[in-house]
């Protein structure tokens, strides 16, 4: 961001607590001039950002020892998967137990015990470790959100562009350990009803949905992003798929109807597939609307190849 023309003491800081401005020489009258944003009491920046993970970086100045960002804003400064709502939720505060807990507009604050906070540097920043992040993130998010960041934490590969951590962060044992370690504390049984619909190997957000809403819908649980290979060929690596009955199923993303290039492979692949006698069923964020047509789609499928 650039500096402000009132306040350039600013420089390029995105925020710069009251203290520090006034050691740098910022009178008092300038410091309440009402064309100075004021994301957090205590805080003046040039306005105040409009995503959780911008006002968590503005949040930073009045970060002390013994506190960590974490719950949505953790999550976000991660580049988890979240849903849209989470940018007006107030920014998480995670603190030690017996460390100073803040009390302001836009916050809000977690005690743990000692064994429980596990804090990494993230530009600069205290943020909760990913598996600690969802552990918070239990508190607020619904079953469904959760399992689908549960599964990002398990993507074994580079498909989450926006995760900025090495893959995978977690194994199904060091989220049950997690889950373990978190009983009686808020949201911890919907973490652990969570972890019991998540699975590793996951490579995209919409995956997961179509995942479960296929098996809450009566049908047998998919096998995810399997390799079919023919002629001792990698052919295709579906989402999901019944490999018994090849039926493979492919989520369309944006990425899919953006890119003219990546749509052309889609419908090749799907061609090979298909001459092989596999049956392709594409599914998009209007058909995840209206779950009982998918499940009804998939089991007609599976019918026919018995």
């Amino acid at each position: 961001m650039a500096g402000s023309i009132d306040i350039p003491e600013l420089g390029d800081e995105l925020s710069v607590g009251v203290a520090a401005l006034r050691a740098r020489g910022v009178s008092e009258k300038r410091l309440r001039a009402r064309t100075l944003a004021r994301p957090f009491r205590g805080i003046r920046a040039e306005a105040v950002e409009p995503t959780i993970a911008g006002r968590a970086r503005q949040y930073a100045p009045r970060l002390r020892p013994g506190q960590a960002i974490g719950g949505a804003a953790g999550a976000a400064l991660w580049g988890m998967p979240l849903p849209d709502w989470c940018d007006e939720a107030p920014v998480t505060v995670v603190v030690q137990r017996g460390a100073h807990r803040p009390r302001t507009d836009g916050i809000e604050s977690i005690s743990l015990v000692e064994g429980r906070f596990t804090v990494q540097r993230l530009d600069d920043l205290p943020v909760t470790s990913p598996i600690l992040t969802l552990c918070t993130l239990a508190r607020t998010l619904d079953l469904d959100a959760l399992i689908v960041v549960a599964d990002a934490l398990m993507a074994p590969r580079e498909r989450y562009p926006r995760l900025r951590f090495p893959r995978p962060a977690a194994t199904p044992e060091r989220l049950a350990a997690a889950c373990r370690a978190w009983t009686g504390a808020p949201g911890a049984g919907r973490l652990r009803a969570a972890l019991e619909e998540a699975r590793p190997g996951v490579d995209s957000p919409m995956e997961t949905p179509t995942r479960c809403i296929l098996v809450r819908g009566g049908l047998p649980e998919p096998e995810v992003n399997g390799e079919i290979y023919a002629d001792g060929r990698l052919l295709a690596q579906p989402d999901l798929l019944y490999r018994d009955a090849k039926v493979a199923i492919e989520y369309d993303g944006e990425q899919h109807f953006a890119d003219a290039r990546q749509r052309a492979h889609d419908i090749e692949r799907d061609e090979r597939l298909r001459a092989l006698g596999w049956t392709v069923i594409r599914v998009t964020a209007a058909m995840l609307a209206k779950p009982w047509l998918l499940v009804e789609r998939v089991r007609a499928a599976l019918a026919a190849a018995r």
